[in-house]
């Protein structure tokens, strides 16, 4: 019955795997027929009209209300130019046409060319829609809002330990109509974060409508593969849920009302999140972009938009939020507090991932050494369930040695199963064996190792993170297949040290096993490698011991 058990078990992880495969495989097929898809929609939408100066000016918008208003005339009076923000933790730069970001840079973490990655993954494509550009019911204020050059006294701006915060103004009035735009940008020397204040007085303005605020489209994350254990796309909390909303899944536009908490765009390591003020009544808005990316860069959202409609009730109004983009690192998550943390997905098992990160940490605390941290912690798992394990063995090798009295009911009974049962149970009261008493400490275990294997998946700690020799990153695949192929001899030896299963067909599945788990971690990230196969080295020498002493 153990046996039987752990090939449940087995093959349970078998479809799980497998499973991810076909996931992945699936999303790689569709992202690619979303792109062919995209690039087609970009070539018909440049045969239209655009949001450009000319198109305006030439009266080619002329189904506006509002194209009248001389607000286009004096836009570029001011030069354009870039500002340079600096801190510890990023580089950014702005520009002063519409006071967007043009580039955000993470300093502590590196693409595949060993530069600070990027997260603007559109700089190169449409400076229109830049992250934190605006948009209004009108598509002429729209256009000012994102074109006109911002006067701001700022060439750079750097921070420090001894100057931890600072603010780049922008501001931009129209004096032939009155309207005025400030835009005011802080940053803060040891965070991610962004306080974004914005002010439009605009005194042709209704007595109703509304302003959007986007990050978009698309989030960069170098060259960081996509896999079925982290969510990639749009995530908005409102309402207290989580709400994943799948890029294949949106046609034009989704919209989310109600207590909206934070709305955000992540890849597997990275998020930009919008923040908005609470009990403002905004509503999280995720857009899905016709625009061809050509920035060169990977870019796994595509043309997917996040933003926040804040509600207009007259000529003047104010848009505050937070951004928070860079890495999805647990603590800096929650020093924002709001729930952002919870944009890491460890699944169902998240009450147990969380305290086993906390334990990893510790470890890389006085190692500094992730793969030895992994190492530690499958350790200190393995001791706290040596109780059970130590059952689960013990009746496993009771099993083992009932086993030639079970062969001989198999056959002396083949043709009577009913009978066959009855001696069965006759056989395990007889020598006090408990034909599940492998099967609980089995089961007790999944969800901490489902937690472990999930928090191992997600973790940016992971990534790029060396262990020894040939694994250099963590996070990706042993180039060499050697973890692979020596988890796959672990649980061969394993095979070997515990009872075969009585029923032949039985049998020659679980011989195959070790080959079909082996063939399924050649590609997976060499952190779970490294878990499961110190887990079986564990295991091996648990039984061994047990064996041992069994046979004294």
């Amino acid at each position: 019955m153990e046996k039987k058990a752990i090939l449940a078990f087995a093959l349970s992880m078998i479809v799980f795997l497998l499973w991810g495969l076909f996931y992945t495989w699936r999303e790689e097929r569709i992202g690619e027929r979303y792109n062919k898809e995209k690039a087609t929609k970009a070539t018909i939408e440049k045969e239209k009209v655009e949001l450009t100066e000319e198109g305006y000016i030439n009266g080619s918008l002329s189904s506006d209300p509002d194209l009248n208003l001389p607000i286009i005339k004096d836009i570029k009076k001011v030069d354009k130019k870039d500002i340079h923000v600096e801190t510890d933790l990023i580089d950014i730069i702005l520009t002063n046409e519409g006071g967007k970001i043009k580039s955000l840079r993470l300093k502590e973490y590196i693409d595949d060319n060993n530069t600070p990655l990027e997260l603007v993954s559109n700089k190169d494509s449409d400076e229109l829609k830049l992250p934190l550009y605006l948009e209004s019911d009108s598509r002429e204020i729209t256009y000012l809002l994102n074109k006109a050059i911002y006067e701001t006294p700022f060439e750079k701006l750097k921070l420090s330990s001894s100057e931890p915060d600072g603010t780049v103004t922008f501001s931009y009035l129209n004096e032939e109509t009155g309207i005025k735009i400030i835009k005011g940008l802080t940053f803060h020397n040891d965070s991610y974060r962004i306080d974004v204040k914005t002010s439009i007085s605009n005194p042709f303005a209704g007595e109703k409508g509304t302003y959007r605020i986007y990050w978009g489209p698309g989030i960069n994350s170098g060259k960081d593969k996509k896999d079925r254990y982290s969510y990639e796309g749009p995530t908005t909390f409102v309402n207290n849920e989580k709400i994943d909303d799948k890029p294949n899944k949106i046609d034009r536009e989704a919209r989310h009302e109600g207590d909206v908490l934070w709305t955000a765009l992540q890849s597997k390591y990275f998020l930009a999140a919008l923040i908005p003020p609470r009990g403002r009544g905004v509503a999280s808005i995720i857009r899905k972009e016709t625009d061809n990316n050509s920035s060169g860069n990977k870019d796994i959202n595509g043309g997917i938009s996040i933003g926040l409609e804040f509600p207009s009730s007259g000529r003047e109004e104010k848009i505050d939020l937070i951004l928070y983009a860079g890495p999805k690192e647990g603590e800096r998550l929650k020093s924002v507090e709001l729930s952002l943390e919870k944009v890491i997905d460890y699944g169902w098992v998240r009450f147990l991932a969380v305290p086993l990160f906390w334990v990893l940490k510790f470890f890389y605390g006085f190692t500094y050494n992730y793969g030895v941290a992994i190492i530690l912690l499958t350790i200190v798992i393995k001791v706290l369930f040596h109780p059970l394990t130590h059952m689960s063995f013990r009746s496993m090798k009771k099993m083992q040695n009932i086993q030639p009295q079970m062969k001989i009911i198999q056959e002396r009974y083949k043709n009577d199963k009913q009978k066959m049962n009855q001696e069965y149970i006759r056989l395990y009261k007889d020598n006090k064996v408990n034909p599940m008493g492998g099967c609980l400490p089995l089961l007790l275990q999944i969800p901490v190792f489902l937690a472990l294997y999930r928090l191992l998946a997600v973790s940016i700690e992971l990534r790029k993170a060396p262990f020894i020799w040939w694994i250099n990153d963590l996070s990706e695949m042993d180039p060499y297949y050697i973890t692979p192929i020596l988890m796959g001899v672990s649980m061969f030896i394993q095979q070997k040290m515990s009872p075969s299963p009585p029923d032949p067909t039985q049998a020659k599945i679980t011989m195959m096993m070790p080959i079909i788990f082996t063939f399924m971690f050649l590609n997976v990230p060499a952190g779970l490698v490294l878990y499961w196969l110190v887990n079986n080295i564990l295991s091996i020498t648990q039984q061994y011991l047990i064996n041992k002493r069994a046979n004294v």
